[in-house]
C-alpha cells in the first residue's frame, strides 16, 4: 500500500517481478562481479513479533529483515542483513551482519539504513551512516576463494514487507556491479554514498519511486458575515468579517477531531503564514466541521510619544504608537496580544509577542466602557525616517475554559511619522501642535 509519495507501508508486502538473468540477481559465477548495495529509509512502529520479518530479499540470495531472538532468556531484536553462498559451502555458506534493536532506540523515526556486498570478502552495514556490526557478524564464515561464489536463486522476485512488520519504507535503491570507489570506501560512508551518483561507480538496477492516487478526504465551503458598527469614541465605522469554512468529509469518512487553529495568510505572502487558534468553538456534527475565524477593524490611529533627556525635548528622534481598541466574546478573559509588522505591506515577517506581559487599559474611556486598549510602539524613529511607512497587523487572543482564542486585524495597517504629524498639526492640541511643528521643522 503506497502511503505517501514515495513510501510503502511495510505490512502490506510488494512483490517486484524478476526473471532469470534479470540485473537484480548477483551473478554467483567464480570469478565474476557479485556486489550488491541497498539502501532505503525506514521507520518501524513497534518491534517485530515473529523470528524473521523480511523487509528487502532477493530471494535468499541478498536479505535484510528483522529479528527476533531468545538468548539466554533474554528477547534480542536485531536489523541484519545477509548473502547466501552456495550448498557446497555447508554452514559456511553465509555472510551477515547485523545491529541490535533490542533497546528500541530506532523506533518511531525515520532511520537510513545502507547494506553491501562487497563481491569478495565483506558484507557490511550502515544505520544512519555509522557503521553496525554488533548484531552478530560472520563475514569470517566463508574466504576469498569463495569470491564470487553467491548462489543464483532462479526466479526469485524481489520482495518488499512482510505482514508482521508494522512500520514504513520509503527511498529504496538497489545498486549492483559495484566499483573500488565504492567498495574501496567501506571506512568513508560519505565519500562511498557519493560515489553512488555515478554510472561509472555502481548501476542502479532498482529505484522505488510509487505516488499514490490522490483522493481529498474532504471539501471546503467558505462564508464570509461582515457586520458595521459605529466606534462610540471617533464615531467612525468599524467592519468585522467572520469567515466560516464548513469542512465536509468525502464519502465514507468523517471529521473526527474538531479544528482548534487555523492557517492565516496575514500579508499576502504565504512564507509568513500563522498558525493561530479559532475565534470560537469549532461545531461538530454528523462527521462535518464548522470554523470559525473573526477578523476586526481595531485600529484606534496613530500617535506620536515625545522623546526627552535631561528634561529637553530631542527632536531629532521620535516614538510612533499604533492602538486599538477591542471587545472580547462574553464569557472569555483578556490573554494577550501580539503584532507583526514590517516596512512594506506584503512582508511583515518581525513579530512583537509580549505574551502574559501585554500591556492593556481596560475602560479606556467614558465612552468605551468593556473595551480593552493595548498599542504597540515604534521607538526611536529618526528624523531621516520620518516619511517611511511602518505596517503592522494586531492579533488578540483570550481564553475561555482552559482554551484560547484569537481574531485578528481586519488590515494590514500603516503609518508614518510624517502622516501622523500632519493630522496633528490639523486637529491637535496647542502643546501637540507645537511639539509637532518642532520635531518636523527643516533647516
Amino acid at each position: 500500500m503506497v502511503k505517501n509519495k514515495n513510501e510503502l507501508d511495510l505490512a502490506h508486502p510488494v512483490t517486484v517481478t524478476s526473471t532469470t538473468g534479470d540485473k537484480l540477481d548477483i551473478t554467483g559465477e567464480n570469478n565474476k562481479d557479485d556486489s550488491v548495495l541497498i539502501q532505503f529509509q525506514i521507520k518501524l512502529k513497534e518491534l517485530p513479533s515473529e523470528t524473521d520479518s523480511v523487509i528487502v530479499a532477493k530471494g535468499d540470495q541478498y536479505k535484510i529483515a528483522y529479528k527476533r531472538q531468545t538468548w539466554n532468556n533474554q528477547t534480542i531484536y536485531r536489523i541484519k542483513f545477509w548473502v547466501t553462498g552456495p550448498d557446497s559451502l555447508g554452514d559456511a555458506r553465509w555472510k551477515e551482519v547485523g545491529c541490535n534493536f533490542t533497546d528500541a532506540t530506532y523506533l518511531n523515526k525515520w532511520i537510513t539504513v545502507t547494506a553491501m556486498y562487497d563481491g569478495t570478502t565483506a558484507t557490511k552495514l550502515w544505520i544512519n551512516g555509522t557503521s553496525k556490526s554488533d548484531g552478530w557478524n560472520s563475514n569470517t564464515a566463508y574466504g576469498n576463494r569463495n569470491a564470487g561464489a553467491a548462489i543464483v536463486h532462479k526466479e526469485a522476485n524481489v520482495t518488499i514487507g512482510d505482514s508482521t512488520i508494522n512500520g514504513y519504507i520509503k527511498d529504496l535503491k538497489i545498486y549492483s556491479g559495484l566499483g573500488s570507489s565504492v567498495t574501496g570506501n567501506q571506512t568513508n560512508y560519505l565519500a562511498l554514498v557519493s560515489a553512488l551518483s555515478d554510472s561509472a561507480n555502481a548501476t542502479k538496477v532498482f529505484d522505488l519511486s510509487a505516488t499514490p492516487a490522490v483522493t481529498p478526504a474532504y471539501t471546503l465551503a467558505t462564508t464570509w458575515n461582515t457586520e458595521t458598527k459605529q466606534d462610540p469614541e471617533t464615531h467612525l465605522d468599524k467592519n468585522t468579517y467572520t469567515e466560516t469554512v464548513t469542512v465536509n468529509p468525502a464519502t465514507n469518512a468523517s471529521i473526527v477531531t474538531a479544528p482548534e487553529a487555523v492557517t492565516v495568510n496575514i500579508d499576502e505572502n504565504t512564507g509568513n503564514n500563522k498558525v493561530i487558534p479559532v475565534s470560537e468553538d469549532t461545531v461538530l456534527e454528523n462527521g462535518t466541521a464548522k470554523v470559525k475565524y473573526v477578523f476586526e477593524d481595531m485600529l484606534r490611529g496613530g500617535s506620536l510619544r515625545m522623546i526627552t533627556a535631561n528634561g529637553e525635548t530631542d527632536y531629532t528622534k521620535t516614538s510612533m504608537r499604533f492602538g486599538y481598541d477591542f471587545k472580547l466574546p462574553a464569557d472569555t478573559t483578556f490573554d494577550s496580544c501580539a503584532w507583526y509588522y514590517g516596512t512594506t505591506a506584503n512582508d511583515l515577517r518581525l513579530s512583537l509577542t509580549p505574551g502574559a506581559n501585554t500591556k492593556k487599559i481596560e475602560n479606556p474611556t467614558a465612552t468605551k466602557q468593556g473595551y480593552i486598549r493595548s498599542n504597540i510602539v515604534f521607538t526611536n524613529i529618526a528624523k531621516a525616517n520620518f516619511d517611511r511607512d511602518i505596517f503592522a497587523r494586531v492579533l488578540v487572543k483570550y481564553t475561555k475554559d482552559g482554551k484560547t482564542y484569537s481574531k485578528m486585524g481586519a488590515y494590514v495597517d500603516q503609518n508614518s511619522v510624517s502622516s501622523i504629524a500632519e493630522k496633528i498639526k490639523n486637529s491637535g492640541s496647542e502643546t501637540e501642535t507645537n511639539y509637532v511643528n518642532e520635531l518636523t521643522k527643516t533647516k
